[in-house]
């Protein structure tokens, strides 16, 4: 198959060209420092704070379960209820689920702040809340 001597070159500067572009992108990336890494021994908590941060979570736990079970029954009546009392129980359902949101949010909020205090924060996160 013959081909043109313009084709072979344009293909022999390309593939050059690819070459080059790899190496200067490898250099580049082999002159940026290294990731560093995140000593968690630092923020190792003691047995004490193991033993709070286990009681938490089971406190937490606990209160989610009753804030899933108080919904279920709001939800349950008003699936039950018929006019004005619909409406009063949809306002009720929708109200709760406010309620429980603004508390899981003050809660992340709250823990994010304890993390970024002990230094174990994960990095690149902020406590910032975007506006809806």
């Amino acid at each position: 198959m013959n081909r043109p001597a313009l084709f072979t070159a344009a293909r022999m500067w390309s593939a050059c060209a690819l070459v080059i572009a790899s190496g200067a992108a490898a250099a580049a990336l082999a002159q940026q420092p290294a990731a560093q890494e995140h000593d968690h021994s630092a923020a190792a908590p003691s047995a004490a704070q193991g033993c709070a941060m286990m009681a938490q979570h089971k406190n937490t736990v606990a209160m989610m379960a009753a804030d899933d079970q108080k919904l279920a029954d709001l939800v349950s009546r008003m699936n039950a209820a018929t006019g004005d009392a619909k409406v009063e129980a949809i306002a009720a359902v929708v109200s709760e689920i406010a309620a429980q949101r603004a508390r899981m949010t003050k809660m992340q909020g709250d823990a994010m702040g304890h993390m970024k205090s002990h230094g174990s924060a994960p990095q690149g996160h902020s406590q910032e809340r975007r506006a809806p």
